[in-house]
């Protein structure tokens, strides 16, 4: 998340596990968890609250933050011109599980386990495949699917599950639309097949056994 200050610098927000920007009134009591606050010329306040401390902010020179987001320990945005398919196809020729490549920040900034189980699903590849074993046609399917997944998750203001709030302190509504992320033994929204769920690098994987099958 990216905010723009007229000194020509931009505000880098990495949000991380329990991050969240709010737009309060001047008045508004800053919540329990605040981590950092500015009023703005309006009268209002933004305020970025962090439950367990784990986001980040960071200050640089505007339009340049991806380019220099890599002394940061920040990957590139998913939404961003960066994220083109050559940086992920070179960047998927690891051991690593494709499901733990994918939630690691310093790769693409930004992917949760939720968008990451739904990007894998909407392109067919099991959670467990080695990066480096995806095809350039599977490549392209994911590399695409995680831009839509993303696109979809800000066209419904986020994944409301435990406790993210929108920036006006709302539930978002991507939850209602996830096709296998918490819905074990439900059945596939393509096939019918039960959602299994599996732990990868401690991280629970839902997915279609029908839809994601391992590769031969």
């Amino acid at each position: 998340m990216i905010i723009r200050f007229e000194q020509g610098m931009d505000l880098v927000v990495h949000l991380r596990m329990t991050g969240r920007l709010l737009y309060l009134d001047g008045e508004t009591q800053l919540p329990k968890h605040t981590t950092a606050c500015w009023k703005l010329t309006n009268g209002k306040k933004l305020v970025f609250e962090d439950t367990r401390k784990f986001g980040t902010l960071h200050l640089v020179p505007a339009g340049e933050w991806e380019a220099v987001s890599s002394l940061k320990d920040i990957g590139v945005e998913p939404l961003g011109a960066y994220f083109t398919f050559d940086y992920f196809y070179q960047g998927l020729q690891r051991k690593t599980k494709i499901k733990v490549l994918l939630l690691d920040q310093t790769f693409i900034a930004g992917l949760g386990n939720i968008y990451v189980d739904e990007s894998l699903f909407q392109a067919g590849i099991h959670p467990e495949r080695p990066a480096d074993s995806l095809s350039k046609p599977e490549a392209k399917r994911l590399h695409q699917a995680i831009r839509q997944m993303v696109e979809l998750g800000v066209k419904h203001r986020g994944t409301s599950i435990s406790d993210y709030l929108d920036g006006l302190g709302h539930p978002g509504e991507f939850q209602n639309f996830l096709a296998v992320y918490q819905r074990t033994a439900e059945h596939c929204p393509k096939c019918g097949t039960p959602i299994a769920r599996i732990k990868i690098g401690g991280r629970s994987s839902h997915f279609c056994p029908n839809c994601q099958r391992p590769s031969d």
